[in-house]
């Protein structure tokens, strides 16, 4: 534990010693390449996108043989691809950096942006926000600048509201309505545009929350597991963000479990509950009544989080931990078979038009995102698709898409290159070889 913890302060305290941003006066010019239009999923050869102040002022046609290279030009090869940079929807400080930094992030804000943006910008992620975070730490976050070129902007949430004492730090705890305006009121002044609802909330308390909610206009976003607040009854009263796309579909579990008690499912404990679940979606199935009566819930005003690269790391962990050369065991082809029923009901709401974002959940958020990417492609999401839920989806759940998420005239100059083209080659997707933030060719120190 103390050595996790020196190396974290470290990190804190040194991050500007690894990170640069350059910026070549005023201006930068790309040229060449393919830009994804992440609206219609359509790749334009041969664009001339021209930066100036930060923003994009101009995107027109160019040929790359009329490029000159020099350091406010940027020349790419044909199958070079251009697009808008990433939104991480779920970053959680305490997996992020570390629980034991909550005194060192509160002392120094600034010294643990700059630690995050070293876990963000080079895969591409600029704009991050909490999913969870103790309260006492919303303002110190809230007033950090945003638009700055070395670091990612981060949008904090405050503690996930409950009405059940967890006793866990990132939740915030309330007795009464009137307290729960008191917490609303307090998010809106430090600083504040999400505010999180975790599982533990009365049915009868959601049309108060959504009205505070539209009152401070902040944008609410929940974990809800469907055994305390059923998702449909969510979705009546309005309340459009969502996370975790297991935990969606958590109420159909115990309606199973009622209908087909004798089934041979392994203990419901602290070694097997999750096992448990994907077992319980294996034999359930994506196809079946029970879950496309929920999927039918959901319209294109909706967004989701499924975090699949949360669901996807237990299998990994098993298979890292079976000896080289072994076949599958048991319980591991019980989670992948469940595993695949997730990747199922993934794209079976992407087809519905709910709009899916991007979310971390774990440790390393910048691999994950890149992670969480090719899982919604091997999914069977079309990878035009997979970039928009990456970027213009995301800003939209932000509320920050007239200012970033997509490549045009007047908007921030947030753009990432790739130097293979994972649109038509969906296996060559990498993190980025160049990240632009708010103009600034963002890299670390010696490369």
């Amino acid at each position: 534990m103390l050595r996790r913890l020196a190396l974290v302060l470290l990190v804190l305290v040194s991050v500007s010693s690894f990170w640069r941003a350059e910026a070549v006066g005023n201006s930068l010019t790309i040229q060449g390449g393919q830009l994804l239009d992440v609206k219609t999923g359509k790749l334009h050869p041969n664009r001339r996108l021209v930066v100036e102040d930060g923003r994009i002022v101009a995107l027109e046609i160019g040929a790359a043989d009329s490029c000159r290279r020099s350091p406010a030009n940027v020349c790419l090869t044909p199958q070079a691809l251009i697009t808008p940079s990433f939104v991480d929807t779920h970053n959680h400080l305490d997996l992020s950096l570390g629980e034991e930094t909550f005194g060192e992030i509160a002392n120094d804000p600034n010294a643990a942006l700059g630690a995050l943006s070293k876990l963000y910008l080079p895969y591409g992620v600029t704009h991050v926000r909490s999913a969870g975070n103790p309260l006492n730490l919303l303002g110190t976050f809230a007033t950090l600048p945003k638009g700055d070129g070395r670091n990612i902007d981060f949008y904090p949430t405050g503690g996930a509201l409950t009405h059940l004492n967890t006793g866990f730090h990132n939740h915030t705890f309330y007795q009464s309505l009137s307290e729960l305006s008191d917490v609303f009121n307090t998010v809106k002044k430090r600083g504040a545009r999400h505010v999180k609802l975790y599982n533990f909330i009365p049915e009868s308390h959601l049309a108060f929350i959504v009205a505070k909610a539209r009152e401070q206009d902040l944008a609410l976003m929940v974990h809800f597991e469907g055994n305390y607040v059923s998702i449909q009854a969510a979705l009546k009263v309005g309340i459009k963000q969502f996370e975790h796309i297991k935990t969606l579909f958590t109420n159909q579990f115990y309606r199973f479990e009622e209908q087909f008690k004798d089934s041979p499912l392994s203990p419901d404990d602290d070694e097997n509950w999750l096992l448990r679940e994907f077992e319980i979606f294996s034999l359930i199935g994506a196809d079946s009544d029970l879950m496309a009566g929920l999927v039918e819930k959901f319209d294109h005003t909706v967004f989701l989080a499924p975090t699949l690269a949360v669901y996807k790391k237990p299998l990994d962990d098993l298979a890292a931990s079976a000896e080289e050369g072994a076949a599958p065991s048991p319980r591991s082809a019980k989670m992948e078979r469940g595993y695949r029923e997730l990747e199922k009901l993934a794209a079976k709401l992407h087809e519905k038009g709910v709009k899916l974002v991007a979310g971390s959940d774990l440790e390393h958020p910048g691999e994950v995102i890149i992670e969480e990417m090719r899982l919604l492609m091997k999914a069977g999401i079309a990878p035009a698709d997979v970039f928009r839920i990456a970027t213009l989806n995301g800003a939209e759940a932000l509320r920050i898409d007239a200012e970033t998420g997509s490549l045009e005239p007047g908007k921030r100059a947030n753009i990432l290159i790739f130097d293979n083209n994972p649109i038509r080659q969906p296996a060559a997707l990498q993190k980025p070889v160049m990240v632009i933030k708010d103009g600034c060719r963002v890299s670390a120190e010696g490369e």
